[in-house]
């Protein structure tokens, strides 16, 4: 029996995009087939995007009192952050994620 949680009381950002995703790289593709081994077809993670990276800690925290699975996180100063939680009674994941996109540096190659 999956655990019970309360229902997810979290700020939702306004969202001016897309999360970003780099699905053609090996542990992308490694990570979706697993979701998909374990859970079948369906979202793996809905991505929440927030306007600071005071906001993404904040909802962080917020979900961690909740009870949330932390599952992955990373983070680079005030350029990004972000965190993965578990939502197993949806066999899906919750992202929320800061992109600070006016100073992040050019990538190193574009696809």
């Amino acid at each position: 029996m999956a655990p019970t949680f309360p229902p997810l009381h979290l700020p939702i950002p306004a969202t001016n995009g897309a999360c970003p995703a780099r699905p053609e790289s090996t542990v992308a593709i490694r990570v979706y087939r697993e979701h998909l081994d374990q859970y079948g077809n369906g979202f793996h993670h809905t991505c929440l995007v927030y306007p600071t990276v005071s906001a993404v800690s904040e909802a962080k925290a917020m979900l961690v009192a909740q009870g949330r699975e932390l599952v992955q996180e990373a983070a680079t100063g005030d350029l990004f952050d972000f965190a993965y939680f578990a939502f197993p009674e949806i066999g899906s994941l919750v992202e929320v994620l800061f992109v600070d996109v006016e100073n992040m540096p050019a990538p190193e190659a574009v696809i």
